[in-house]
């Protein structure tokens, strides 16, 4: 096997290796996988003489028991294969491996997934495999899509622990039988880590075992997982009962003290937790609130060097320091994360804090991004918490302290805690800031309110309303479409440079089938995003991510629309659309008043004419003046633009009416002397013969007009009546339909 294996060395490319994989080896029959496991063994001592054979890596993984691997009485092939069975990948190497199997099996892959498993595991390669398989059966099982994530990792290394792992209880097993086996695996997992300078045959063996792991002259609990099994394990409070049973009572005395020590001091970690909320609950009312975290922190933990606050641009995608205490204003500015670079980008995208024993250590965080700065400031330890809000990550707090330490398990979920209430803090503030924000806004919507009922210059309130709404939505696309009154043409406003960037089609922006026709014929606002946009509904802009359309109501009638889209993320909590829907009523308000003030205008003006008609009989001898002021006076009477009036008078003789005088439209002088039967089939006629007034509106009644302007769309009669006589008619006619009632 061992000449197999130089053999196919030769062929691989300089700086890759073979990785081979036994999976579901419980399933061989035993005599067999022993003699593969013997194979393996003899292949590993091998290695250590021969180079060619170290790109090759093995991993063996099962659901073995301790009767599978037993080889003779109290012998297990976990005492000469662990290290086989264990080997180690880097953290690239995880995340590389995960993106080939994620991009082939095509199961999504959180960023941060590799780390987080690397965190946990140290790159064990039979635990990197297990977490993964766990996550996929427990998809498989519940019929969800699987998914490689941070919060999926987390619940299967929490049912791993729980559980047990048969690998370490056959550790803790051998480790169980040497008691100075057990008292410097427990000194290892009180200080981290000790010196390999000095040959220790115990911690070899601990590295046998595979309890431990050696790197750059240092031995360390193998991962994560290990570590809190031990200290599950090997409590004070088991260790004292093992040596009082073994007559060590000095031994078990100090293990019990020792385990008052850690009650008294979990205790005072509680006391403290609760002094330094009060001080954070204190700077809230005192608007310092950052100022007021900080402090916190620094007086929860002994030896803190610095604490900072990073905020995330959501927008960016950036952390940048927005406080901190012992650090200089320059190396704030200096400090710059993008979401998953470094320790406290990890804890940002993934959302999971972070405790590093000594962050100059390559092997504890590779990832650490200014490794120089922490030796120049003599950084060890750092913690990293993530502030979660709402929407999600608002920033991280980070600690320093001055030289490497661990954390106990009692520290971090004391610091766990205090960022959880800090974050409550924040947004509590945060809250408290908005709020008096939208107090604000509220009131500048109320003062549009009030100006629009104070006057009837849409002009003048439509272009706040545009800036106001622009300001709360923060987009610059923003229009307003309106018409004074049922009979007018739609018209379109819009706020500042949009205008000069767009053209809009009136004919889009009210198809039936886009979001403005919708809205107006719903009579209610719509929001259309455009990953949900309904397929009977078009948004405006195919670009836009979302559009929103208020409808403008007036006498429960659509007379004008708010149409605000933007590109970027919909910013619409509730509070602004109820801004939104102020300005919309303010519009509505200003369109109604405007049309009041049109109608008060004409009745105003038809007294004057009517005063003014009155005054010129009285004074002109002239017929036809009189009759030509007549015809220019009903115009002022019912509004000049796009109309035309006739005055016709009865001619006895003649049996006809002619047409005396005319105003409005140019056209209209061209039908001056224009006659018409008593008898024909016409409004004039009908009105003349009848004595009663004749009104029509919509399509032009064929015969009626046939003389007329075709553009002619509406128009009324009325009779001229004297002492019972009828003497003529009165007649108007408009280029608009709708135009008379």
């Amino acid at each position: 096997m061992t000449q197999f294996f130089i053999d196919i060395s030769g062929i691989l490319p300089p700086g890759q290796r073979f990785i081979l994989i036994f999976d579901s080896f419980e399933t061989l029959p035993k005599r067999f996988a022993h003699h593969i496991l013997r194979a393996l063994i003899n292949l590993r001592q091998s290695q250590n003489t021969n180079p060619d054979l170290n790109c090759f890596q093995f991993i063996v993984s099962g659901s073995f028991n301790r009767t599978d691997l037993r080889i003779q009485q109290s012998r297990f092939y976990a005492e000469y294969a662990m290290r086989i069975q264990l080997e180690d990948f880097s953290c690239l190497e995880i995340e590389d491996m995960l993106s080939r199997v994620s991009q082939h099996l095509k199961i999504p892959c959180e960023a941060g997934f590799g780390r987080m498993i690397y965190e946990s595991t140290s790159g064990t390669a039979y635990l990197v495999q297990k977490i993964c398989y766990r996550i996929l059966e427990r998809a498989y099982l519940k019929k969800e899509s699987p998914v490689f994530n941070a919060k999926n990792a987390e619940a299967v290394i929490d049912s791993i622990i729980k559980e047990g792992e048969s690998n370490v209880e056959m550790m803790i097993t051998q480790i169980e039988r040497d008691r100075n086996l057990v008292e410097r695996l427990i000194e290892v997992l009180k200080t981290g880590r000790l010196s390999s300078i000095r040959y220790d045959p115990q911690l070899k063996n601990l590295v046998t075992i595979g309890a431990l792991s050696e790197h750059q002259g240092l031995y360390r609990v193998r991962n994560r997982i290990f570590d809190i099994m031990f200290q599950d394990y090997f409590t004070s409070e088991r260790l004292a009962d093992t040596y009082f049973k073994q007559k060590d009572y000095p031994r078990a005395r100090k293990l019990i003290s020792e385990a008052v020590a850690k009650q008294n001091a979990v205790k005072n970690a509680l006391n403290a937790l609760l002094g330094n909320i009060q001080l954070m609950d204190a700077s809230v009312g005192q608007n310092e609130i950052v100022n007021g975290i900080l402090k916190a922190f620094m007086n929860l933990m002994d030896s803190t060097k610095s604490c900072s606050l990073m905020v995330l641009d959501k927008n960016s995608g950036v952390l940048h320091i927005h406080d901190a205490v012992g650090m200089t204003q320059e190396d704030m500015n200096a400090f710059q994360l993008k979401l998953g670079q470094g320790v406290a980008g990890w804890v940002a995208q993934v959302g999971r804090p972070r405790f590093i024993r000594d962050v100059t250590d390559e092997l504890e965080s590779p990832d650490f991004a200014f490794r120089d700065f922490a030796y120049k400031l003599n950084i060890g330890a750092m913690a990293s918490l993530p502030l979660t809000g709402e929407n999600g990550i608002m920033g991280v707090v980070n600690l320093c302290f001055g030289r490497p330490r661990d954390f106990s398990g009692t520290e971090t979920r004391i610091l766990k805690a205090m960022a959880a209430y800090a974050s409550l803090a924040l947004q509590n503030a945060q809250f408290r800031h908005s709020l008096d924000q939208y107090y604000q806004k509220i009131e500048q919507a109320r003062e549009i309110l009030l100006q629009a009922r104070s006057t009837s210059e849409v002009e003048r309130i439509f272009p706040e309303v545009l800036k106001f709404a622009a300001e709360v939505a923060n987009t610059h696309r923003i229009f307003l479409l309106y018409r004074l009154d049922e009979n007018s043409t739609w018209k379109i406003m819009t706020h500042g440079q949009f205008a000069k960037k767009t053209s809009l089609s009136l004919a889009k922006i009210l198809q039936p089938g886009r979001l403005v026709g919708y809205a107006m014929s719903q009579g209610r606002a719509h929001l259309l995003e455009q990953a949900q946009i309904p397929r009977d509904i078009l948004p405006i802009w195919e670009e836009s991510h979302w559009e929103l359309a208020v409808p403008c109501m007036v006498e429960n009638e659509p007379q004008g629309c708010l149409v605000l889209a933007s590109q970027a993320d919909l910013p619409f909590p509730n509070r602004a659309m109820q801004l939104i829907n102020m300005l919309a009523d303010a519009v509505s308000i200003a369109l109604k008043n405007k049309r009041l003030y049109g109608i008060a205008e004409k009745k105003t003006q038809q007294v004057i004419s009517a005063h003014s008609i009155g005054e010129a009989l009285s004074h002109e001898n002239s017929l036809q003046k009189i009759l030509q002021l007549i015809a220019n006076e009903s115009l002022n009477g019912v509004g000049q633009e796009q109309k035309v009036s006739f005055v016709w008078l009865k001619d006895e003789e003649r049996k006809k009416l002619i047409l005396k005088a005319a105003a409005g439209e140019p056209f209209a002088r061209d039908f001056l002397g224009k006659s018409i039967s008593f008898s024909e089939n016409n409004l004039v006629s009908r009105a003349f013969r009848t004595g009663q007034p004749q009104h029509y509106s919509g399509e032009k009644p064929g015969e009626l007009y046939d003389f007329a302007h075709p553009g002619i769309k509406s128009g009324m009669v009325v009779p001229l009546v004297f002492r019972e006589e009828v003497m003529g008619a009165l007649e108007l006619q408009s280029l608009r339909a709708g135009d008379f009632n």
